[in-house]
Parts: C-alpha cells; sequence; structure tokens
C-alpha cells in the first residue's frame, strides 16, 4: 500500500477528496492500512478488527488477498495455521493457497465460474461478494488478462456473455444454500460484510 497521494485520490477517492489530504498518507503503508481498516471505520469493525493496529495486522494477504481479523481466523482451520495469531503466516505459498481455496468456496465462486460468470467471480475475489452491484477495480484489465490465459490454454476468448452482468437476472444465480462461513443473505444483498470493498462515505471517516 505505498501508495502517492496523487494515486490515493484515484484508488480511494470517497476516502481522499484531495491531494493535500491525502499526502498525510502517502508512502506509509502500514499508517494507510490502519485508517482505512482500523476500529474508527465501519469497514475495520465489520472486518472484526478490535484494535487500532489491526489495520495493518490483517490487511489484504495471500492469493486471496484476504483481509480483516474474522477473515484471517474464520480460514485458519483450512489453512492448516493460526493465522489470526500468526497474520504473516498467510504469505506462506501453501498456507495462502489453503486459505485461498476456503475462501473461494465459502463464496460458492466454482458455481459463477462453471456458467462462465466472470464478472461475478471478480466481484467475489475483489469486493468480497460475487452478487455485488458494483464493478470490481480494473475491470478492463481483468478481461484482457482473462482471454489472454485462455489463448495460452488454447482456448478461444468467449464471446458474450462473458461481459454479461448475470445479476441483473436473479433466476441465473446459482444456489448459495449451504455455504460456509458466509451468510447466505449476505452474499444475495450488494456487498457483505467480510468484503474487501472500502469506498465508505466521507462521513464514515475518522476524525482523527
Amino acid at each position: 500500500m505505498p501508495y502517492s497521494a496523487e494515486r490515493l485520490t484515484v484508488v480511494w477517492p470517497a476516502w481522499f477528496e484531495t491531494v493535500e489530504f491525502a499526502r498525510q498518507y502517502a508512502h506509509q503503508p502500514e499508517k494507510l492500512a490502519n485508517f482505512i481498516y482500523g476500529t474508527s471505520t465501519t469497514i475495520g469493525r465489520n472486518l472484526g478488527n478490535t484494535s487500532p493496529a489491526d489495520g495493518w495486522r490483517y490487511r489484504g494477504g495471500g492469493l486471496m488477498q484476504t483481509t480483516g481479523r474474522d477473515n484471517y481466523r474464520a480460514f485458519s482451520g483450512p489453512a492448516g495455521v493460526d493465522l489470526e495469531s500468526n497474520p504473516e503466516k498467510i504469505e506462506d505459498p501453501i498456507v495462502s493457497l489453503r486459505a485461498a481455496a476456503a475462501e473461494w468456496e465459502a463464496m460458492r465462486l466454482s458455481s459463477y465460474a462453471d456458467r462462465g460468470d466472470f464478472l461475478a467471480v471478480c466481484r467475489g475475489i475483489n469486493r468480497g461478494n460475487p452478487n455485488s452491484t458494483g464493478m470490481p477495480n480494473g475491470w478492463s484489465d481483468r478481461k484482457l488478462a482473462f482471454s489472454a490465459c485462455l489463448r495460452a490454454f488454447g482456448v478461444n476468448p468467449p464471446a458474450p456473455p462473458f461481459d454479461h452482468d448475470f445479476s441483473a437476472t436473479t433466476s441465473s444465480k446459482p444456489d448459495l444454500e449451504g455455504g460456509p462461513i458466509y451468510d447466505v443473505e449476505s452474499l444475495r444483498a450488494d456487498d457483505a460484510l467480510h468484503g474487501r470493498q472500502t469506498e465508505m462515505p466521507r462521513s464514515d471517516l475518522p476524525t482523527s
């Protein structure tokens, strides 16, 4: 998270409306993480962070960028490591893969992938909820990268509905019943509490 002030206004415009305000967090990853994900904000509290330093301690890590104390605790079992007590272990390749697979399964992303709903998969990975109505960051780049991967495997990039928003048709959504960890109703809603979305309103910003 070593963003410049200018980049912060692009990545998190709802948090950093001016370059002047962003300068106090520029090139300071730990301070930035604790500002956005700490206990002074709704997003931090929803992620289960209980200490002002938890924003940095439980920042996005591993293949799925698992974020927040609650998620580090929840995926400790599948990962085979107490990630809440040892959050740095999320960067171990094997631990990271196990945690990412568990989070993928928790959001039932295979159900979306099997029907070619790449947008929902990206929403799950980037926003924490496949049924979010928001667009994943870097959507154009994601499509290009996905198409390049398909070509590398000798598969022609798909035509629409590759770029179709399946969420507009509720009947097309996979059955989410029985999914572990993630609450079914929250996955049917916009953004799950345990998601990575950080575009919170300015009124939610810490006062200091």
